[in-house]
């Protein structure tokens, strides 16, 4: 009797599991794009980077394995880099040796920034959606907060029948904002970048010693 009282306890969980997976496929791409969207942003707000790094797309992914490779090298591409992304390349340096970094991905790069708070923006869990458009295996929208615009917007696309988040047009917008309040105060790149170290736990900021990539340490 107990072994058939467990097969029928086996039997309603895997029932119960089909019929979640059934209603998850049966959103609409809106719904879909809406929901990873949440998960997002109150992953990166509560630094949960192992959430994180599952809900972001592969070019976003690829694009964070190209800091770890900048942290190592160095390299012409690092004139190119937008000012957190330099600030981030400095922080994996301060944190990690080279044979550390060197076994490291893309995924685990998100993994580490997002569990120091350094992949969004204030009260982001407190943005929403706007103007949401959705178009075939891509989706784009603009943010909003307190039902104001924001300067925000984030790109999405759909991998292997998941939707997930697209962080480059995001990761520009935060650049445009630093660059505009910069700009406004007079600011000066380096003092900067200095200062964003600081606040992320780099007590010195900007260094000699961060500057040299960890290949030639």
């Amino acid at each position: 009797m107990l072994r058939l009282s467990t097969l029928g306890r086996a039997a309603k969980l895997t029932l119960l599991a089909t019929a979640l997976l059934a209603a998850s496929c049966s959103k609409s791409p809106t719904q879909q794009v809406n929901q990873v969207f949440g998960d997002f942003k109150k992953s990166v707000e509560a630094g949960r980077g192992d959430q994180v790094e599952q809900l972001v797309s592969e070019q976003t992914l690829q694009h964070f394995d190209k800091l770890r490779r900048l942290a190592l090298t160095g390299g012409a591409d690092m004139y190119q880099l937008s000012i957190y992304d330099e600030v981030s390349i400095y922080y994996l340096r301060s944190q990690f040796k080279r044979a550390a970094l060197e076994k490291f991905r893309g995924r685990d790069i998100i993994n580490i920034l997002a569990k120091n708070k350094m992949l969004g923006v204030a009260d982001l869990n407190e943005f929403k959606l706007t103007s949401l458009q959705v178009e075939d295996t891509a989706a784009w929208a603009n943010l909003t907060h307190n039902n104001l615009e924001t300067p925000y917007a984030i790109n999405f696309v759909e991998e292997s029948g998941d939707w997930k988040v697209d962080m480059d047009r995001f990761q520009r917008n935060r650049e445009n904002e630093l660059v505009m309040r910069m700009m406004q105060y007079g600011g000066d790149r380096d003092q900067v970048i200095s200062e964003l170290l600081k606040s992320f736990g780099l007590r010195d900021g900007l260094t000699p010693a961060l500057r040299q990539p960890l290949a030639s340490s």
